[in-house]
């Protein structure tokens, strides 16, 4: 597993486990600064076209709470890339962000380029 925390850009292989957390960059409430909760605190993440989103409490949920202020979210990044029919290496690039709504709101993102794994030629 790879943890990617605040405004970082990583590069891993596909089929990696990231972690997107917001231990470096706690939601903090608007007016003291102190470490605090959202009343909703929403994860999503965007390859390309494809958007997904959690809300934190929903039914399988992968967000999870770690303390006050401080949530994570796993990300498999199996088939996101595939090498291209002539086995090239391809890259896409894997963007999270924590938000939340309430007394405490954005934390920040952070970027994962995801590399197809590397094809072994067969003869």
């Amino acid at each position: 597993m790879t943890m990617v925390e605040g405004t970082q850009t990583l590069s891993v292989v596909a089929g990696t486990i990231v972690r997107f957390s917001t231990d470096e960059e706690p939601f903090t409430d608007l007016i003291t600064g102190a470490p605090a909760d959202p009343t909703i605190v929403v994860f999503a993440y965007r390859v390309g076209r494809t958007s997904v989103q959690f809300v934190y409490g929903a039914l399988h949920s992968p967000v999870v709470r770690d303390g006050v202020g401080v949530y994570h979210c796993d990300v498999d990044t199996t088939g996101m890339a595939v090498a291209d029919s002539s086995g090239l290496p391809q890259m896409v690039t894997l963007i999270g962000e924590f938000a939340g709504q309430g007394v405490a709101q954005t934390t920040g993102w952070a970027a994962v380029e995801v590399t197809s794994p590397p094809v072994t030629p067969t003869f």
